[in-house]
């Protein structure tokens, strides 16, 4: 409606004329994309006192390469204010699809009477640019667990433009090397655990029959449910099952079809219900019913399993879960609540055997698991016997996790594989909430150089920064982090875990020169719910 409005006030002008003013009627001060759940992007204005006077009817007109694609009214706007991002600062979410995230985003103002106010060195933006920036600025510890949900929705975006013949020339993914593109490791068997639709009925498997569905990929996924009636099929009521309220429900013929929308990314596999009903009457009566349980994934796994939609769609499909994936592990990483500083914790192998862990839980807020290491002589990697029952029962006594892996590795490569394997195995226990920890103290290893030492240990970390949502580090005793590696030269966002058994870090002059997160200050520990002795630890991590 307002568009068209605007179209006849603009037919009403040989030209549209621009507001010209000393005062900046409305300056856009910022914008950040918001990631997770959709692809969101955060403008933030701060109006000129003229605006905020005056603004019945005004309008904020977003385009996507100059197609205007979204709009928001100034008094909308004035009831988002963005306090901490400063007084008089006001916030709008512009929402973009999945095939546009290297579309150019601009905006203007449009006052009721046709007038246009658009800022005269305005920016163009895309999600591809912000996206492209975290990737660039991984390193950053403010950046570091947000690189693997940009990744994923860089191939996420490039897969939807390569099925859309969307904005071929400037593809979303086109910074990305060719294995970070690689989706083969998506089969139809990654997602079969969430099979098919399940569709129930009582009194009426004759007159609502469900057909199919199909899936939308806007900023956020929408599913589209398909149902088929017998001609002249009257009162026919849908709701959405899970919130209790009605669908409105589109008929084409004998085909009616309703929306789910705005599924957020970390929440694409958990099934929704759609109730079918005819005839339904206020007392809560009907003559029957149809229910049905999807999920988006659903549809992606019989796209997958089937190839019947060609590689384009295929791989649109992988991409989308695993963006899902990704946005599950960013959601982790923003919700954990890490030890407070100074709080004790253990560190635990096979060694320990079987663990009391809600015995340990009235003692210790943490415990870092070992999850394997590498054979000495076959190479192969390996899990700790009981690094699966130690993470399960120890979340469940709601002891914090982190995680470590006993590394052997001699070269850059190696490290990574090793990174790699640890990222599989956490990935498969749903994750920690305090670092993954490069174990380094292994004899071989002091056959190196400090500076082969160096690259070794930042290969393991910058995989992981690369590859996962866990924060990183490197655990080793006070001779190797004095001697034998250079950890002041590290980027601030890798965590350092020291070990000396001492009454502090710094005993007897010998001091450590850097910051430390955790430290590992006895070997030989006694704690309620563990046979036996076991190393105890110290957390000073701060998020």
């Amino acid at each position: 409606m307002a568009l068209a409005l605007l179209t006849i006030m603009v037919m009403q002008c040989p030209r549209p004329f621009y507001v010209q003013a000393e005062e900046a009627p409305i300056s856009m001060v910022g914008s950040s994309l918001r990631l997770g759940d959709g692809i969101e992007v955060s403008f933030f204005f701060h109006p000129g006192q003229s605006l905020m006077e005056s603004h019945d009817g005004a309008t904020i007109e977003f385009s996507l390469n100059g197609a205007v694609s979204e709009t928001v009214t100034v008094e909308e706007l004035l009831t988002q204010e963005a306090s901490s991002i400063g007084a008089g600062v006001y916030e709008a979410i512009y929402h973009v699809p999945a095939k546009n995230m290297s579309s150019l985003i601009t905006w203007k103002l449009i006052y009721p009477d046709g007038r246009i106010y658009q800022a005269a060195n305005q920016t163009a933006y895309t999600v591809r640019s912000y996206l492209e920036y975290i990737q660039a600025h991984g390193g950053e510890k403010a950046y570091s667990s947000s690189v693997n949900i940009a990744k994923r929705m860089m191939i996420y975006g490039g897969k939807a433009q390569n099925y859309f013949g969307q904005d071929l020339t400037s593809m979303t993914d086109a910074s990305l090397t060719a294995a970070d593109r690689d989706l083969s490791d998506v089969t139809a068997a990654s997602l079969s655990s969430f099979g098919d639709p399940v569709i129930s009925s009582s009194g009426i498997s004759d007159r609502a029959i469900y057909y199919g569905v199909s899936l939308l990929l806007r900023d956020r996924v929408g599913v589209r449910a398909y149902f088929s009636f017998p001609q002249g099929t009257e009162g026919i009521s849908v709701r959405d099952a899970d919130l209790g309220t009605d669908l409105p429900i589109t008929m084409v013929g004998n085909l009616g079809y309703v929306t789910l929308s705005d599924i957020s990314f970390s929440r694409l596999g958990e099934n929704r219900h759609i109730e079918v009903s005819l005839n339904a009457r206020a007392d809560g009566s009907s003559d029957g019913y149809l229910t049905l349980s999807v999920s988006p994934l659903q549809y992606c796994y019989k796209g997958i399993s089937s190839g019947a939609g060609g590689t384009g769609l295929t791989d649109l499909l992988r991409a989308l879960y695993k963006t899902y994936q990704a946005s599950n592990l960013y959601a982790k990483s923003t919700e954990i609540k890490n030890p407070v500083y100074g709080s004790e914790g253990i560190d635990v192998s096979h060694w320990q055997g079987s663990i009391n862990w809600s015995t340990v839980a009235q003692s210790k807020k943490f415990a870092l698991m070992k999850i394997g290491g590498r054979g000495q002589s076959s190479g192969t990697l390996y899990m700790d016997d009981y690094f699966v029952s130690n993470m399960r029962n120890a979340k469940q006594a709601g002891v914090m996790t982190g995680a470590y892996f006993y590394s052997i590795a001699k070269t850059p490569a190696m490290a990574r594989e090793e990174a790699a394997y640890a990222i599989r195995q956490l990935d498969a226990v749903g994750g920690c909430d305090l670092p993954l920890y490069m174990d380094v103290e292994d004899a071989g290893m002091a056959g190196l150089s400090t500076q082969e030492r160096d690259a070794v240990v930042l290969a393991f970390c910058n995989y992981v920064i690369e590859h996962s949502n866990y924060r990183v580090g490197v655990y080793a005793n006070f001779n190797w982090l004095t001697t034998k590696l250079s950890p002041l030269t590290y980027p601030n966002w890798v965590s350092i875990w020291i070990a000396r058994y001492a009454p502090s870090v710094n005993y007897k002059g010998k001091n450590y020169p850097g910051h430390y997160d955790m430290w590992q200050y006895a070997s030989d520990g006694s704690v309620a719910g563990v046979a036996g002795r076991v190393d105890t630890d110290r957390s000073y991590w701060r998020d």
